[in-house]
């Protein structure tokens, strides 16, 4: 597993009575390797190492403690932890709202991915627009008929398929 591999090139041992374990390493800690990129590569990280060594290093560049500022995302309003996600390397839509949602708190956040994109598209869409679907708001109608003829997630279209299942079940 890669976080394995990554805990334990740049992590803390930690021996325990079940043996020995490495700790998450620190945004600081992966910094000081001066060949960042080619050691996430040799890892098994492929073509993701090279946006990962660039986020490293914004981070140490941007802020006196990384992990301070990770960590206080947490505490922003979801849509600006998302923005500042957005700025890392290779972070995009989906990504920022995973990590929104799953790892700072944020339960309104709805990441888009294919099979949401088309469980809207197949399941809601259609039922909200012919009338089918009971007690739809109002503005849920409207970001239907935005969806309507999308084929595929534009940034536009992923923000009303968003907002469309936070407004089908709220937050």
């Amino acid at each position: 597993m890669l976080v394995d591999r990554l805990c334990e090139r740049y992590g803390e041992s930690v021996a325990t009575a079940k043996g020995r374990f490495y700790a998450v390493p620190s945004v600081a800690a992966i910094a000081k390797d001066p060949e960042i990129e080619a050691t996430f590569r040799g890892l098994g990280f492929g073509y993701r190492a090279a946006y990962y060594a660039k986020s490293v290093q914004m981070l140490c560049a941007e802020h006196p403690d990384p992990d301070a500022f990770l960590d206080g995302l947490r505490a922003l309003p979801a849509d600006r932890a998302r923005a500042e996600l957005l700025r890392l390397s290779g972070v995009g839509p989906k990504v920022a709202d995973c990590v929104c949602l799953m790892s700072l708190d944020n339960p309104a956040t709805v990441p888009i991915d294919t099979h949401m994109w088309q469980v809207a598209q197949r399941r809601y869409v259609p039922r909200i627009l012919d009338g089918s679907l009971p007690d739809v708001p109002s503005a849920a109608v409207a970001l239907a008929r935005q969806l309507r003829s999308a084929r595929a997630p534009t940034s536009a279209t992923y923000e009303a398929a968003q907002q469309l299942f936070v407004h089908l079940f709220g937050p």
